[in-house]
């Protein structure tokens, strides 16, 4: 899976977390997924939460390294709280779009059971189209 630093990444990692998040985009380069493929688990979470039915369908998904507050050394000895950060625009349901964010450890902590409790930590605007004029 393709990581990026950009920009937002460079303002936040410190030095010290340089040579880390150096290992987690090596890291990620054989993960055979893709953002999207990722993004798509995290879209499906937030329309069982808030109860939109329909197909979920990934526009556009791309991930960088963060950080984040609710992990320590995920990615071994000296990664600190970095995790990789996926954001995206989906369609979900017949009306729906939804822009979003989650940390991949977020996503990889999923379950049929358990979305109620993950989809609070992700970043979630869901826009709605109004139906009643048509």
């Amino acid at each position: 899976m393709k990581v990026s630093i950009n920009k937002e990444s460079k303002k936040v990692i410190t030095l010290a977390q340089a040579e880390a998040a150096k290992y987690i985009v090596e890291a990620m380069k054989e993960d055979e997924s893709t953002p999207a493929e990722y993004a798509g688990y995290a879209v499906r979470a937030i329309c069982n939460a808030y109860d939109i039915y329909g197909s979920a369908d990934v526009i556009r998904a791309e991930a960088y390294i963060l950080p984040n507050n609710h992990v320590w050394e995920q990615w071994g000895e000296g990664s600190d709280n970095l995790d990789i950060w996926i954001t995206g625009i989906a369609i979900c349901g017949y009306d729906e779009v939804i822009r979003f964010g989650a940390y991949i450890s977020d996503i990889w902590a999923l379950s049929g059971d358990n979305y109620s409790e993950i989809v609070p930590h992700m970043e979630k605007h869901i826009y709605r189209r109004d139906l009643s004029i048509f």
